[in-house]
């Protein structure tokens, strides 16, 4: 027979077991194309689709812990898959985990954490192998940086301030960084490939920098001016809310006056533009760092690149589908693929260099060296951001004597199939320049010699084999 105190206990332990339940995190799941945004509190999912407007989807109002009113900082944690995050009152700051509910699963007290950075607003941050890395604004402190390890395997210093340059306690901050030169920094992102952390500072009367910061000393590495999609935009870009690298090292940042989601490059400063997730000014953002969020974004889709041999001269050819902001291509040779010479200019065929039909391009090098030829394109941004194509090579076996170009102003090109000598004689018989000729392509220096006709004399065993006529400007 089952009592009413029987019955009780059976009601009661059920009732726990479910709140336990309730109560149990939901990991996020590390999804290709999936970015996450805190926006006025309120923690939204975007799937990124390139090229389209994307509404967000709404997991949950964040509920914060009682005395907090704010959310900042936040970042991916791959080890616990949730997103932490710093909650802020006037007088206190503790950090927190969301889950993929937008629920509130745990709230941490930084250990060690100075009592004068106790009121800071540390509104940038980024998680990088269970470290949390945030900086306060410039009327914090002036841009004060901390690091908190926020790994649990790591006991002995969990939920502890670490020094950044060998990762043990310590209970004050490292203030190095200067934010204010580039004007205020709103998110930055840590670049595993380089091992920096990065900015995109806010516009200012210099304009847009992308940053890169030593995580140990906060120095700056190196910064470039923020060029392409982003500083174009309308309405005009006024700060980057949201940072984040994905799993093919790239680095993305949302625009909060027009909402735009930006593909930027850090070595040249050049974004492009993704897809829309609409504007806010109040976000920060975070997506899985092994997830890709978007396929790498080029300034040019090549459809084909090919060379081929015609005769004694190289074929190039190449066709796009896709052209953005392209002023157009340098085509390039190498004899082993690691020097390379610029041998012509093609335009972009494209109105505005933008396109999206078909264009086909071709260049015929005149003067191919003996033996192999490696080709690519360098492709220019109309900003002077460059990138470059895929390599294509050619052999020619039997190319023969060439001298070009004639006439010439500083250097010649002499094509042998075979080595040898050369004398170059004015026109009076005197020699002005003579040497050893290797099978290929020779340059020879003339910008020491006088301008008028000279005739260059290759020879094989002391023997004149053949003569050129060449004048130099």
């Amino acid at each position: 027979m089952i009592t009413m105190r029987k019955f009780y206990l059976f009601v009661l332990a059920l009732g726990l077991a479910f709140q336990a339940g309730a109560q149990t995190p939901t990991p996020f799941t590390c999804t290709d194309g999936v970015v996450y945004q805190i926006v006025s509190n309120s923690l939204y999912k975007y799937t990124v689709i390139p090229g389209q407007t994307v509404s967000g989807e709404l997991i949950n109002a964040v509920e914060l812990p009682s005395g907090y009113s704010t959310i900042n900082a936040i970042g991916y944690d791959t080890v616990s898959h949730m997103i932490w995050g710093a909650v802020f009152s006037s007088s206190s700051m503790e950090l927190i985990e969301i889950d993929a509910n937008g629920n509130v699963v745990n709230e941490h007290p930084i250990q060690g954490l100075p009592t004068n950075l106790s009121s800071y607003q540390f509104q940038t941050g980024v998680v990088h192998d269970g470290y949390l890395y945030m900086a306060a604004g410039s009327n914090d402190g002036g841009g004060e940086y901390i690091v908190v390890d926020i790994d649990p395997n790591r006991t002995a210093t969990y939920l502890h301030l670490v020094n950044p340059a060998d990762l043990s306690e310590i209970t004050t901050s490292i203030s190095h960084i200067n934010i204010s030169t580039y004007g205020a920094v709103q998110d930055w992102a840590y670049d595993t490939l380089n091992n920096t952390l990065i900015a995109v500072t806010n516009a200012s009367n210099n304009g847009s920098y992308v940053v890169a910061y030593n995580p140990v000393t906060g120095a700056i590495v190196s910064e470039v001016p923020l060029a392409g999609d982003a500083v174009n935009s309308t309405p005009s870009e006024t700060g980057f809310g949201s940072l984040f690298f994905d799993a093919n090292g790239n680095l993305y940042a949302f625009g909060n006056a027009s909402g735009n989601l930006y593909q930027i490059n850090t070595s040249t400063g050049n974004s492009i533009l993704i897809a829309n997730l609409g504007p806010n000014s109040s976000n920060d953002g975070a997506s899985c760092p092994n997830a890709i969020v978007a396929p790498t974004a080029t300034p040019i889709t090549l459809q084909s690149f090919t060379v081929d041999a015609n005769g004694n001269t190289a074929s190039v050819q190449w066709t796009t589908v896709t052209e953005i902001d392209n002023k157009g291509f340098y085509v390039e040779r190498s004899p082993d693929g690691q020097t390379w010479q610029d041998l012509t200019f093609v335009a972009s065929q494209a109105a505005n260099g933008n396109s999206s039909a078909s264009l086909h391009y071709q260049y015929t090098d005149p003067n191919p060296q003996q033996g192999y030829n490696y080709y690519r394109l360098k492709q220019v941004d109309l900003d002077g951001a460059v990138i470059f194509s895929g390599v294509q090579s050619v052999v020619f076996s039997n190319i023969g004597t060439r001298v070009y170009p004639n006439p010439t102003n500083g250097t010649l090109h002499v094509t042998v199939g075979a080595s040898g000598t050369y004398r170059l004689v004015n026109a009076g018989g005197a020699v002005a320049l003579k040497g050893s000729l290797q099978s290929g392509d020779n340059l020879l220096n003339v910008t020491g010699l006088a301008s008028g006709i000279y005739f260059i004399q290759i020879l094989s065993d002391k023997n004149v084999k053949n003569t050129y006529k060449i004048e130099i400007k």
